[in-house]
């Protein structure tokens, strides 16, 4: 092709021609990928605009690691004094009363990892219960803390947010 182009109009060089007569599907395909791309974009935003998110920010973590089998005691304490809700996971852990043995080999050991998420309001009365219930003051039993998270989201229902003032 681009050499016939090149005899009609007495072109010697054919590969110049061919050059130009590509270069316009080329930019064709470049020129829509960058107008799907910034359509994209701009969908994206106007989704992200039309929703709602709602941060929580007098929110504290309490994070409680204990033996296994003891977390169904510290959650159910934390709920009494109104804990919503908690996330539990499973690790090996070792500690000062696990070592045994001739050489003193440390033994693994099942642990529970609680995580509870309260307000700055419940805080010191949830971390208090869960530390009385896991019987954190005997040694070996366990550890955990307590740190203020700079922002939390999730869903929450509109009426509460119109009941709690926001």
């Amino acid at each position: 092709m681009g050499l016939g182009l090149g005899n009609a109009v007495s072109a010697t060089e054919g590969f110049g021609i061919l050059s130009m007569a590509s270069i316009c599907p080329i930019l064709a395909v470049l020129l829509m990928g960058l107008y799907i791309q910034f359509k994209q974009k701009n969908n994206l935003k106007e989704t992200i605009m039309a929703r709602d998110i709602t941060y929580l920010t007098d929110v504290f973590l309490i994070t409680c690691v204990v033996e296994s089998g003891l977390a169904d005691k510290i959650i159910d304490a934390a709920t009494s004094v109104g804990a919503q809700g908690a996330t539990i996971n499973y690790a090996r852990g070792t500690g000062i009363r696990d070592r045994m043995g001739l050489l003193g080999v440390t033994i693994d050991e099942q642990k529970e990892i609680i995580r509870i998420i309260v307000s700055k309001e419940q805080s010191n009365r949830v971390f208090e219960s869960m530390y009385l219930a896991g019987n954190l003051d005997t040694p070996g039993k366990g550890i955990m803390w307590m740190v203020k998270l700079d922002r939390v989201a999730t869903y929450i229902p509109k009426d509460v947010i119109k009941r709690a003032g926001g």
